[in-house]
């Protein structure tokens, strides 16, 4: 009679912790238009995991704390929090103002330079962002100083990704942002400018041109920040071999960012997480590298990013 007690209780337990969760599935849209939102960020707080909306503004996010909070954000969007309890089918953003800073042009060019230059076979490793759970980072942004505390404008950006497969079309999307500095130094969240969304078929590294953009490197340095969209058709499945010889698949999303011997003393690199949260990378510091072979993932190297600027 007590086992049988037992059983049901364990029974019980069970059911009300399947209660406690929730497969939530919706749209986020435009308050004012009714218009999808692409790409928003849409995640859950405590369990610091989550996904983007896709082409549509649809999202998907599976087995969601009832007792969580869901954030949705988006470039050109205020930021809302939803107890996931009262999460609807439509979620609904405001447009917010983004302010810019007034910059002057000049209309001639001088002096250039190339700030963390690197080369391609300098590029052993690279940092990308798991699927499910483990998918905590939303970005990920590396610091650039202002040489000589000048006035720099920025000219074009090159990004060294990782390609999993010979594939003919390996496309990928992701936002590029940049932002000024805390008094922290950490990044604002501020945007300097407004983002831009990568699209890349095939290339081992990304030029972007930044002319347009009339973006000056704050006396304080900045930071070039990579937003990962995740949506299904940006992740790829990764299939290795345990130690026991037995094949397994590992899901990642797309890109994976370089990482590059340091030019410079100064490596801060940070990831945002879904709290809101700027955070040191621990697999970064500022231990210089005299050789790629003793390069280790306790001791990466700055990110791959280099940047051509002029004044």
């Amino acid at each position: 009679m007590k086992a049988v007690i037992f059983l049901n209780v364990l029974w019980l337990i069970s059911v009300q912790a399947v209660a406690q969760s929730v497969n939530l599935k919706g749209k986020v849209v435009n308050i004012n238009t009714n218009e999808p939102v692409l790409y928003a960020t849409v995640g859950l707080i405590n369990a610091n995991k989550g996904v983007s909306t896709d082409e549509t503004g649809q999202f998907e996010l599976a087995d969601a704390d009832k007792g969580d909070t869901l954030v949705v954000s988006c470039v050109g969007f205020k930021r809302v929090l939803i107890p996931v309890k009262n999460v609807s089918s439509v979620i609904q953003l405001t447009p917010s103002v983004l302010e810019l800073p007034v910059v002057t042009v000049k209309p001639s060019k001088s002096k250039k330079l190339i700030l963390n230059e690197f080369k391609k076979n300098s590029i052993r490793l690279f940092y990308a962002t798991q699927m499910k759970d483990t998918a905590s980072i939303v970005q990920l942004a590396q610091y650039f100083e202002n040489p000589g505390n000048a006035t720099w404008f920025v000219s074009n950006l090159n990004i060294a990704r990782g390609r999993y497969y010979p594939k003919a079309n390996d496309k990928v999307k992701f936002r590029l942002r940049f932002f000024g500095i805390d008094e922290k130094g950490h990044p604002n969240g501020k945007d300097l400018c407004e983002s831009i969304l990568i699209e890349d078929k095939n290339h081992n590294i990304i030029k972007v041109d930044l002319g347009k953009y009339n973006l000056i490197i704050p006396s304080k340095g900045f930071f070039v920040a990579i937003e990962w969209i995740k949506t299904n058709e940006n992740f790829y499945e990764f299939e290795y071999l345990d130690s026991n010889n037995v094949k397994k698949s590992s899901y990642w999303y797309k890109p994976s960012i370089g990482m590059a011997l340091p030019k410079f003393t100064n490596n801060t690199v940070f990831t945002l997480n879904y709290k809101g949260v700027w955070n040191e990378s621990k697999n970064f510091n500022s231990k210089r590298y005299d050789s790629p072979k003793e390069i280790n993932p306790e001791g990466c190297r700055k990110l791959a990013i280099s940047l051509e600027i002029h004044n």
